[in-house]
């Protein structure tokens, strides 16, 4: 007999970022969605730019002050070029660059 094999519902990048904020909020990390994108002619925001931004506090394990850009993907899509260049950099500056598929990512570094 061929076992049966439950598939649990993915959730969307949407639902991810959610629950991140709302851990930050309680965490009382002061944070913000980065909008970036193109209307018509008009580009806003960094190519590669972070879904959230933020700053870290006291309550955090990396330490308080520390620049924090957080790029939410589902486990169906890939960073681009520009969003893991853009991660990089952060880091590379001492800030907290994370690619987040879940909240408990986000937990495990903060």
């Amino acid at each position: 007999m061929k076992k049966k094999t439950i598939k649990l519902p993915q959730l969307s990048e949407h639902e991810i970022q959610k629950s991140i904020c709302e851990y930050l909020t309680k965490m009382g990390v002061f944070h913000f969605r980065n909008n970036t994108g193109r209307k018509g002619n008009i580009r806003f925001g960094i190519v590669g730019g972070s879904d959230l931004l933020g700053i870290t506090n006291e309550r955090c394990k990396v330490g308080k002050g520390r620049f924090l850009a957080i790029e939410v993907k589902n486990k169906t899509y890939k960073a681009s070029e520009p969003q893991i260049v853009f991660l990089e950099t952060i880091n590379r500056f001492g800030g907290i660059g994370i690619l987040a598929r879940s909240l408990d990512d986000v937990i495990k570094i903060l």
